[in-house]
């Protein structure tokens, strides 16, 4: 198409001229590059979503009503009530997409909820599109503590601890020092002790959870956070703490957010959501009418236009009219608001919201879009430096020694953002940049059409004097921007900066626990690392490789181990191959290959000495350790055990030592010693909070919940389950999802909550299937097979203990095969409880029993499971006594009196 300014023919369907950036003519319309009005200073766009009555037409005494939406107030306000009257906390999630009306609808909810309490305290806060990882809850602290919102990190550390001497006494610096550590707050006189960023991260939360707490002690607190998407995973995993810890506190925390917020939220049992649907055809008009009231005449054409491509958002009808206004359509006529059915008639009416964006656009001069374009480039959120810095990008100083020009290109850039604010298509937001003033697009859809303002060749540049703008205002704080940084690096053509900057974010988001955006963070390195960059393909190899066997993609984790194994190899770092191998090894040993397993531990353990490197030697003694103990071998599982501990003890490695004790833990467990069984794993759950390891305290949780379950404690163990699954949920551990659903639905089967327990047996053997952990697998089938029986459904329950017995056969894992057998005779010996009556097929059906509870015992006691040998030599004596061979079952009771008594602890404490 010819631009009618410059004459240049534009080969591309850009909507601006390609040479001189005017907006090019559209289809059926003469008028679009005609429109003066906002270069005039009228104004005409200066009325803002929060203005009422919204346009000058309107009267000024103009009701404006909730349209459409009282469902949801009524949604939100029982929802607060509930909190109010059950005393608890609870998150609510209100979603839509952009402008349905989700601001109004808390508005009204709140109204009607001082009545019902009139003491709550309401605070509202929005959560910023980037920052650091607890950005959500910075918004929510500065706001419950009414800490100015462009605060530095000195004054709102200050305020803080002030805020909280209150209710903390003594205790106010230590919290708010935790907080602080989190959110970036410096409080005076504070003395942390040097952690790294996960035992950060757990003790910031915990203080958060308290203090938030001691708010609600007093009085109900209900908090409002627009924007819920923008979230960091921690974050959200934060508010799901929340509600889980809080259970004698009157929180209400209500997240606003797009429909996709309900999916990025940590997975939970339950969680309670109101919708914004569109609204319907009679609501959409009484909004349209609403927005035209003053005008004489409207003609019905042009209120079906509106109609039909508003697709029942407020938001758009009003963007639609607004369009109307600018475009001349609607004009003041002998003092007397008129719509010129004409001009209406001839105009390109926007197709959806982001037409209505663009065309706003095309009213700016050419210059405002480039700034506008430049601005969207830079990033949803933006700063007025990087926009100076562009503008003078190519330019010397001048020659004059020890000054430079007064080019005023600081004030005019800021007073067009301050007319883009007025227009509604920017805001001023706080800064992450320091001393630096800081602007963010008002929507994404603003953002993204604004993207489109410049052509593709002129976005390298942008992007290239971004990067060097970010990086000489960061300085040392750039690992808070590495996303921005990678962007922009991409941006300007240098993948291989790209590539380290989203290394480095990956390997923080692994540290902050937060494995979606650690996967997505390492697979986009390796799309963008340069082949002879060896350094980083190997560390992005090894990260992605962790991340992937850590979510259950087996194959994947493996092809990056071998090919960080073969890097490790052409470069001769024996470190970085032996890590690899190490890494292997763990994926077959939870694959049930133990013999490959060990082979590649030991090939790890000799890299390892060889550059005498302690730390992978104890943690191939650790790997090696669980590998023989699976195999039942327990003493030369302690044995690896203590070498690892030694180690990590004089590292003063407390990870490493946590692994140890859950290690200690569950073998004494297995040997039948509970005492000493509970107090090692005590001790790792102990290490393991402190330092915020999810999937790790999942591990011991789950152990925990075992022994309890041992002791016929189910309560208590179904409690520590649910615990070990959130965290195993927060770390993204499919493998730790499957084993402690497998044996949450065990507990529940006692209970007769069978539904229930189909849904997490459903969930493990999904998982299981999923994470390639064959072991898993067969005992959440052997679990299922029980749980068909007590429904009746014998059939079923034998299909799936056949199934069971046939994978557990080739693991070589005795635990596994013998459990097995031991439900195969449970599930014999109920079908022949059912056929009492008819003396030959129950004979039948204990002659089975009989026989599998034997090999069971015989595989549990050779293979030193004391504590499950005790139970099954039991089940065996009471077969034998149904079968009429007495002598043989007092036998079989002597034996069991014996293994229970050497199954008593003894010794000291210590292994």
């Amino acid at each position: 198409m010819k631009c009618t300014a410059c004459g240049h023919e534009n080969l591309s369907d850009f909507p601006f001229c390609e040479q001189c950036l005017e907006l090019l003519p559209t289809a059926g319309s003469g008028r679009a590059g005609g429109f003066g009005l906002l270069e005039q200073g009228t104004g005409a766009l200066a009325a803002h979503t929060s203005m009422w009555p919204p346009f000058p037409w309107n009267p000024q005494e103009l009701q404006n009503p909730l349209i459409g939406r009282e469902k949801a107030v009524d949604d939100l306000l029982g929802a607060f009530k509930d909190v109010h009257k059950r005393i608890h906390a609870r998150i609510h999630l209100l979603v839509s997409a952009y402008g349905m009306g989700k601001s109004r609808v808390v508005d009204a909810m709140i109204r009607r909820a001082r009545k019902v309490d009139e003491d709550t305290r309401f605070v509202r806060t929005r959560c910023a599109s980037g920052g650091l990882p607890f950005r959500m809850w910075d918004g929510v602290i500065r706001s419950v503590f009414e800490i100015p919102a462009d605060a530095d990190p000195e004054s709102a550390g200050a305020r803080l601890m002030n805020a909280l001497k209150d209710d903390a006494g003594d205790e106010a610096r230590e919290l708010a020092s935790l907080i602080g550590a989190l959110l970036g707050y410096h409080v005076p006189g504070a003395r942390l002790p040097v952690e790294d960023d996960e035992a950060v991260v757990g003790r910031g939360t915990a203080a958060i959870i308290r203090v938030l707490g001691m708010v609600a002690a007093k009085r109900n607190l209900v908090i409002v956070v627009e924007n819920a998407n923008a979230a960091s995973r921690s974050s959200l995993t934060l508010a799901s703490s929340i509600e889980a810890s809080l259970r004698d506190r009157p929180v209400f925390l209500l997240l606003l957010g797009s429909p996709e917020l309900e999916s990025i939220l940590p997975k939970r049992e339950r969680v309670s959501v109101t919708s914004l649907p569109q609204l319907t055809k009679r609501e959409a008009d009484q909004i349209l009418r609403l927005f035209l009231t003053g005008i004489d005449e409207i003609p019905k054409e042009v209120g079906q236009r509106i109609l039909k491509n508003a697709h029942g958002n407020p938001y758009a009808i009003k963007s639609m009219v607004r369009y109307l206004r600018e475009a001349g359509a609607i004009r003041l006529d002998r003092k007397r608001w008129k719509i010129s059915e004409e001009i209406a008639w001839d105009l390109d009416m926007p197709d959806d919201l982001a037409g209505v964006v663009l065309a706003q656009y095309g009213l700016l001069s050419a210059e405002d879009r480039v700034l506008l374009g430049r601005a969207a480039i830079v990033g949803e959120r933006f700063w007025l430096g990087s926009l100076v810095a562009l503008a003078r990008d190519g330019q010397d100083g001048g020659n004059e020694f020890g000054s430079t020009p007064r080019d005023k290109v600081s004030v005019r850039t800021r007073q067009t953002l301050k007319r883009f604010s007025e227009l509604g298509f920017v805001e001023t937001r706080q800064s992450r940049v320091e001393t630096v003033e800081t602007f963010a697009f008002r929507t994404h859809t603003h953002h993204q059409v604004a993207l489109s303002l410049l052509p593709v060749t002129a976005r390298q540049k942008v992007h290239a004097v971004a990067l060097q703008w970010l990086l000489l205002e960061l300085g040392d704080r750039s690992d808070e921007m590495l996303d921005r940084l990678a962007e922009h690096a991409e941006g300007a053509g240098k993948n291989a900066d790209a590539a380290r900057f989203l290394l480095r974010a990956a390997e923080r988001a692994g540290a902050r626990v937060e494995p979606d955006d650690e996967r997505r963070l390492f697979a986009a390195a390796e799309a963008l690392v340069d082949d002879d960059d060896v350094p980083t393909r190997l560390n992005i190899a090894q990260g992605l490789g962790h991340a992937l066997a850590r979510s259950g993609d087996v194959e994947g984790a493996l092809e990056r181990y071998d090919q960080a194994l073969k890097l490790a190899w052409r470069m001769r770092t024996r470190t970085g191959g032996a890590a690899a191998l190490e890494r292997i090894g763990q994926i077959e040993r939870d694959r049930g290959n133990l013999k490959g397993a060990e082979d590649y531990m030991l090939q790890a353990m000799r890299l390892f000495e060889s550059v005498d490197d302690q730390s992978g030697v104890a943690g191939v003694c650790h790997d090696l350790g669980a590998v023989y103990w699976l195999r039942g071998d327990f003493d030369g599982a302690l044995q690896l055990y203590r070498k690892a501990e030694l180690i990590y003890r004089d590292l003063n490695d407390i990870r490493g030592l946590s692994a140890i004790l859950h290690g200690f833990g569950v073998t004494h467990f297995d040997r039948g010693q509970l005492e000493m069984a509970t107090e090692f794993l005590q001790q790792a759950q102990k290490l393991r909070r402190e330092i915020n390891d999810p999937a790790s305290l999942s591990a011991t949780l789950n152990a925990l919940g075992v022994l309890s379950a041992s002791c016929d404690e189910l309560e208590a163990a179904v409690g520590n389950w649910t615990e070990a699954l959130e965290h195993a949920e927060r770390a993204g551990n499919m493998g730790w999802v499957a084993t402690v659903s497998n044996n949450i639905s065990e507990a529940l089967m006692p209970m007769e909550r069978y539904e229930e327990s189909h849904g997490y047996l459903k969930r493990a053997i999904e998982c299981a299937e999923m994470a390639e952990l064959p072991r898993v697998e067969v005992d959440a089938r052997r679990n299922l097979a029980l749980l068909l029986h007590l429904e009746g459904k014998h059939d079923e329950a034998m299909e799936s203990i056949e199934r069971a017995r046939n994978q557990a056969k080739p693991l070589g894992q005795p635990r596994v095969l013998a459990s097995v057998e031991r439900s195969a005779g449970e599930l014999s010996a109920g079908r022949a409880r059912l056929v009492e009556d008819d003396a030959g097929k129950a004979k039948s059906h204990w002659v089975r029993a009989e026989s599998s509870w034997r090999k069971a015992a015989q595989i549990f006691e050779k293979g030193g499971y004391t504590l499950e040998a005790v139970t099954t030599v039991g089940l065996l004596a009471d077969a034998l006594y149904e079968l009429g061979k007495v002598e043989e079952a007092e036998k079989q009771r002597r034996r069991q009196s014996d293994l229970k008594a050497a199954s008593v602890d003894t010794g000291s404490s210590s292994p």
